[in-house]
């Protein structure tokens, strides 16, 4: 039997923030994919799997909970987690540049390959951190 991974990057648009975008506006289109035709988000894509007994690796970026709070980061994981999918950890450092808290500070970059590696580490810890803190089990992969 061949086996194969099937992974979503799950992550909140700097875009639509730099646009104007509140929390929910972002949170409806970049994870509920809500468009006039509906949703095709995070729950239709488990919906799919779940229809063919498969289980999706969802890689989340926690990024965003520095500029609108741990609570958005929570409506994303818990879904995920309670229907039995697999949380992993993400990371966009683009957020950076509109935290309220930069545990990096004054450094920014879009990229955490912009970042010498202590400070890689460190940001790849709070990322951690905020996920487990969602509800999320100990990531074991990343994906920049």
């Amino acid at each position: 039997m061949t086996r194969a991974i099937i992974s979503f990057d799950t992550e909140l648009s700097a875009g639509l923030y730099q646009r104007g975008a509140d929390a929910r506006a972002n949170f409806d289109s970049s994870i509920l994919g809500r468009c006039r035709e509906g949703d095709y988000g995070i729950h239709f894509q488990m919906d799919m799997l779940e229809r063919y007994g498969l289980t999706g690796v969802y890689f989340v970026d926690p990024m965003p909970a520095l500029v609108y709070g741990p609570d958005i980061i929570d409506q994303i994981v818990q879904p995920i987690v309670a229907r039995g999918h697999e949380v992993q950890l993400h990371i966009h450092t683009e957020w950076l540049d509109f935290a309220r808290f930069n545990p990096v500070a004054p450094r920014t970059g879009r990229n955490i390959g912009d970042f010498p590696l202590h400070k890689q580490r460190k940001l790849i810890a709070l990322a951690r951190d905020i996920l487990i803190g969602a509800g999320a089990p100990r990531p074991t992969a990343f994906r920049a």
